[in-house]
């Protein structure tokens, strides 16, 4: 599938107002003259973003929602700064894979800056959730808003999510050590 910036511009600025079903729509009738495959797929959870969503993190588990809620240290996140952390420190369990067939979670970069997460669907395929409202949609690799960046990686690991749960936790250690806290300062297991 080749990367079409104007499809990608124009599917940026129709998820970023409107209603649902302009947005269908509208994505509806770019099916013309871009023949591409775009299929909506669930309406936007608030409490979600693209890598919850990706990673089927729609309930956290208690201890990475305890160390996101914690008032003592700066903001916390299942957000692109974990993913990185993931990419870089646990090949072990993240393992960067060739092909789209191989994988289980499609991450996003905008030159070093990891911009987006999607779950693989199949061969072609990606369901993610993004736009202002964080709808959810089922499409090809480079059907997807501009902003996304144009460099892919697949990753995948085990049926197993429990490696998740400790991996967030050293990345939120070592925050708090970025951070100047002493590790007696936050308890966060």
């Amino acid at each position: 599938m080749e990367n079409n910036h104007k499809l990608r511009e124009n599917i940026s600025r129709i998820t970023e107002q409107g209603t649902l079903d302009q947005q269908i729509r509208e994505i509806g009738s770019l099916q013309q003259e871009y023949r591409h495959s775009i299929t909506f797929v669930a309406p936007g959870t608030k409490s979600l973003n693209c890598f919850r969503h990706a990673f089927d993190m729609v309930v956290l588990p208690p201890k990475i929602k305890n160390a996101i809620n914690r008032d003592v240290i700066p903001v916390l996140g299942f957000e692109s700064d974990f993913i990185k952390f993931l990419i870089h420190n646990k090949k072990n369990y993240f393992i960067e894979v060739e092909e789209l067939k191989l994988a289980r979670v499609v991450i996003y970069f905008d030159g070093e800056r990891v911009t987006h997460a999607g779950k693989a669907s199949s061969n072609e395929f990606v369901v993610s959730q993004w736009g202002a409202r964080g709808h959810v949609w089922r499409h090809r690799l480079y059907e997807v808003p501009e902003s996304y960046g144009n460099d892919v990686r697949f990753f995948s690991f085990g049926p197993s999510m429990d490696w998740i749960e400790t991996a967030f936790l050293e990345f939120a250690r070592w925050h708090c050590e970025e951070w100047g806290y002493e590790s007696g300062e936050v308890s966060l297991g």
